[in-house]
């Protein structure tokens, strides 16, 4: 029970400390103010953590590292569809950043005064978050379910579609954050996904896909000879 208690504890100060860090920037945001906001002494709070520091770098991994597990367990399992694989990798990075949306601010605003530890978690942790995205767009372009498109240039676009709600989300505004990242998932798929017509019945048939181009090829010769001949 006192585990669970101060768990609980110093998740109140995380929060808190959040709040202080966006109203007043790291740096003018003190201990004692983060200690006044909870209604605790300044001494309750250096018992649960030393300095700033410490607080910003436990904010930060709260965030990163839990998205980068994320991530890496939605690829590990995988299925063959990239479609669902792309969808929940979608899914759960926007759930995330909604549920601690303060904490993503706090990471996105002090990027360059991330103490040590911090720092080489949160390039690691984006480093994965960006490799994981980009291999379900390339495991998409593979087997023709998606168009052909630059994988990773789509991955950074599609995780910053996943962040910027947490600059306008409001957790008491018209839609909850499940029907926001349901939104937000079916975009970054339509935004990729072959029409149906043009998807290969069976990853990685060759000659299904010289069908397909055939069919363009003969396609662009009528419209050239639908051209007006010059002269």
């Amino acid at each position: 029970m006192a585990k669970v208690h101060a768990e609980a504890q110093k998740e109140q100060i995380l929060n808190a400390a959040a709040r202080l860090f966006i109203e007043k920037g790291f740096g003018g945001a003190s201990m004692q103010e983060i200690a006044e906001a909870l209604g605790m002494t300044r001494t309750a709070v250096y018992y649960y953590f030393k300095n700033k520091d410490e607080i910003l770098t436990a904010l930060v991994e709260e965030v990163t590292l839990r998205a980068r597990r994320l991530s890496s367990r939605a690829t590990s399992e995988a299925n063959t569809d990239p479609k669902e694989w792309l969808r929940t990798l979608v899914h759960q990075h926007t759930m995330l950043i909604l549920s601690h949306h303060n904490e993503f601010r706090v990471v996105d605003r002090t990027e360059q005064q991330l103490p040590e530890r911090a720092y080489r978690a949160n390039e690691e942790a984006k480093r994965a978050v960006l490799s994981n995205f980009t291999a379900a767009i390339e495991a998409g372009v593979k087997v023709g379910v998606f168009r052909v498109v630059d994988a990773k240039v789509t991955a950074f676009t599609m995780i910053g579609m996943c962040s910027w709600p947490a600059f306008w989300y409001k957790p008491d505004g018209p839609k909850s954050a499940e029907e926001i990242a349901d939104t937000i998932a079916e975009l970054a798929v339509q935004s990729v996904i072959r029409p149906a017509r043009r998807q290969l019945k069976s990853a990685g048939d060759v000659s299904e896909a010289l069908a397909l181009l055939r069919e363009d090829l003969d396609h662009l010769s009528l419209m050239i000879e639908k051209q007006p001949k010059s002269g």
